[in-house]
């Protein structure tokens, strides 16, 4: 049996900048959003190998991932504009501060088991299966800071957002990644590989981004629009060649997802249904096309 846990510390500066257009009866309402979130995280891994037979080359793998806890800062610039005047959500100040936002972020833990065989020296098969609830996610908010005299930083302490997670419960849910490879070696130097992933649906059929909820991470929204996204297919292709201390890899890989995308929640009144304001969908497909390539040395 082989057993590995590592610690993993991640750094996020995410920037992102959008605008929605609309045609009106006799102008053009254009609303632009400029949002960037930066913070850090930190998560634990643990996992064990371990071979059922031991004269034979095929093992078993369990692994499991902490949530990664996320501490994040969002703070945006936003405007509306008809053409002719123009409202800036810079010069919003109020209680909430509705352009700077501090929250905490607990993604779901994660439970994985893998297979792998070898044929004599030149086949090697491997297959693994990952599960995350992501309706389980934890959005917090920040209560307060202190300064902490052992570590010589300040630190926070927050509670669970129960609007925002409630809404993420009926929103998300869990994924199934599937992985399967095998590698083919035609000779000592030259390896051929070929993979499959396949990621299940995030989101729920139905759900959908909700603007109207009580709480603070719906208060600093600025953008309405949302997708969701179906399963994610992903094919991979390649070959490593090694030359005495020098090695060489090199792989193609495709991905293609599929999804619908609504440029803001549809509104639904009971007393005057001729109110209704629904947001029309659109198909969207996300592919991408990918060529890695890795050079190595050996000392």
């Amino acid at each position: 049996m082989l057993a590995a846990i590592s610690i993993t510390a991640s750094i996020w500066h995410y920037k992102h900048y959008s605008e929605y257009v609309e045609q009106m009866s006799d102008f053009l309402c254009t609303v632009g959003d400029r949002r960037e979130i930066t913070g850090q995280g930190i998560d634990v891994k643990a996992g064990v190998i371990l071979r059922p037979i031991e004269s034979s080359p095929f093992r078993i793998g369990l692994s499991i991932a902490s949530p990664t806890f996320y501490e994040l800062k969002t703070a945006n610039y936003s405007f509306i504009s008809d053409g002719y005047n123009r409202f800036d959500s810079g010069s919003i100040m109020d209680a909430r501060d509705r352009t700077n936002y501090k929250f905490r972020l607990y993604t779901p833990w994660k439970f994985g088991v893998s297979l792998g065989h070898t044929i004599g020296s030149q086949v090697a098969l491997g297959a693994s299966y990952e599960y995350a609830d992501y309706g389980s996610m934890d959005s917090r908010y920040i209560t307060g800071e202190y300064y902490n005299e052992w570590s010589d930083s300040y630190s926070s302490n927050s509670e669970s957002d129960r609007v925002m997670n409630d809404h993420t419960a009926k929103t998300l849910k869990g994924v199934h990644t599937l992985k399967l490879g095998a590698e083919i070696k035609p000779t000592r130097e030259l390896a051929l590989r070929i993979g499959y992933n396949y990621v299940s649906p995030m989101y729920q059929k139905e759900g959908f981004k909700d603007g109207t909820l009580n709480s603070d991470g719906s208060y600093v929204s600025s953008a309405t629009d949302y997708t969701n996204w179906e399963a994610t297919n992903r094919f991979t292709c390649g070959f490593g060649y090694t030359f005495d201390k020098f090695n060489a890899s090199l792989a193609y890989q495709y991905s293609t997802t599929k999804g619908t995308f609504s440029p803001f929640m549809s509104y639904y009144d009971a007393n005057s249904p001729t109110a209704d304001c629904i947001a029309p969908q659109v198909s969207v497909e996300n592919k991408r096309h990918q060529v890695l390539l890795t050079l190595g040395y050996t000392f």
